[in-house]
């Protein structure tokens, strides 16, 4: 019966040291992903750079311009996990977003297409500056509190279980 507690504690030990471990070295790199636009006010048609970092190294990110969508697909990450791409802004007049996902992380950063003539040089806008950035772009740290705690749970209950063994072995008087 020990050997099977002890067996238990070592494999559930295992497991959390193996996927705390198992974390990728670079993870820190691209989990905090952001963009930024050159910026945040732009003649119709004008010239639109988004940058972004933080994403996966060298995959692709897909960005789409609202108001009305359009599509700019394949843009290559490099191994740092950045990347920049420039697009026409659209025509109509008003508040558009850019929405930059890699799959893995999904970032939105908005600028003003003005009237014509009316192009501003605004300094830029971080994905920051507009709406909230909540939740997390990995679950990895997720998975391994919780595998963290289910350790510590069934070491609990192997010290409890020993416990109540030897009050027994104590109150029988073996």
């Amino acid at each position: 019966m020990k050997s099977i507690r002890l067996m238990l504690v070592m494999v559930a030990t295992a497991l959390c040291a193996s996927l705390w471990l198992a974390s990728p070295a670079s993870a820190a790199n691209y989990q905090g992903a952001t963009i930024a636009i050159s910026s945040t006010s732009v003649a119709p048609g004008g010239d639109v750079t988004v940058n972004g970092t933080g994403f996966t190294p060298n995959g692709k990110v897909t960005l789409t311009v609202r108001s009305t969508p359009v599509v700019y697909s394949n843009i290559p990450v490099d191994s740092a996990g950045n990347w920049s791409y420039t697009f026409p802004a659209p025509k109509e007049p008003g508040m558009h977003t850019a929405t930059a996902t890699d799959g893995v992380h999904t970032q939105v950063t908005s600028f003003e297409v003005t009237a014509a003539g009316g192009a501003g040089t605004g300094a830029g806008s971080t994905a920051t500056g507009g709406l909230a950035a909540t939740g997390s772009s990995s679950t990895r740290p997720m998975a391994q509190v919780a595998v963290l705690l289910c350790a510590v749970g069934a070491m609990l209950v192997v010290g409890a279980r020993k416990r109540s063994e030897r009050r027994a072995s104590v109150s029988t008087g073996s």
